[in-house]
């Protein structure tokens, strides 16, 4: 498991990350560290391997703004999968977090029992997320594949083709059957294309470009339902164009 921290308090991120690591141990795989919200932003990509599955993150820098909830919202939106922590000193602003999918609230100063409450209580959700397997037959035998991990997926000649990170797998199944088996954040773009909304970079007329480096076609017929939907799970309509 890889857990980001961001806030402007150098000592408080050292602490909670001494926290952490004295607790958890080997089940916490890597704790990254960040002093500012836009660092974040662009440390974090898929690319570089730097995408953690919890991130605990202000809600205020530079003086009482709100950049800790929007840095969030935008990488929450590239990676749905992402579970938030927020911490904050100011309960004014603790509506806002509703931009996103919060899984829990710490107000500081930071107790150690309630850090830990948090993180249990949000890898527990994290396992069940992971646990959401389908079983797919391939060439070499009936296999768990964790939908999440899928980056599209293309029809071709009456088999599927399913693309992740460093691998290819290749099912006999009509799209229209297996799209009924993926969560609703997939999409289809086109006729011979299904795209996993959290790996989609941006769509214009001329297809969907993935942070894979990927282009996918975009039929006439499927691009304005295309943009709404990813509107509705990137959270950043205004950059669809």
């Amino acid at each position: 498991m890889r857990i980001a921290i961001c806030d402007d308090n150098v000592e408080l991120v050292q602490n909670l990350s001494k926290c952490l690591k004295d607790k958890y141990g080997p089940k916490i795989q890597e704790i990254d560290r960040y002093y500012d919200s836009d660092e974040f932003v662009k440390s974090v990509t898929w690319e570089e391997g730097k995408i953690p599955d919890i991130l605990i993150m202000d809600i205020c820098f530079k003086d009482g703004d709100e950049s800790g909830i929007y840095a969030a919202q935008e990488i929450q939106g590239r990676y749905p999968n992402l579970k938030i922590i927020f911490i904050t000193g100011y309960i004014q602003y603790v509506p806002d977090i509703f931009m996103t999918k919060p899984s829990f609230l710490l107000m500081k100063p930071i107790k150690k029992e309630k850090l830990f409450l948090a993180l249990e209580r949000t890898m527990k959700d994290l396992d069940e997320t992971e646990q959401k397997y389908i079983k797919v037959k391939t060439k070499t035998g009936v296999i768990p594949i964790h939908p999440q991990k899928i980056i599209y997926i293309e029809s071709r000649k009456h088999n599927l083709f399913l693309y992740f990170e460093d691998d290819v797998e290749e099912i006999r199944m009509k799209m229209d059957d297996f799209i009924k088996l993926l969560p609703d954040n997939f999409i289809r773009v086109h006729q011979s294309f299904t795209v996993n909304a959290a790996y989609v970079k941006k769509i214009t007329t001329e297809g969907a470009f993935l942070i894979s480096e990927d282009e996918l076609p975009v039929s006439r017929a499927r691009y304005a339902e295309t943009k709404k939907q990813l509107s509705k799970y990137l959270h950043i309509s205004d950059e669809i164009k």
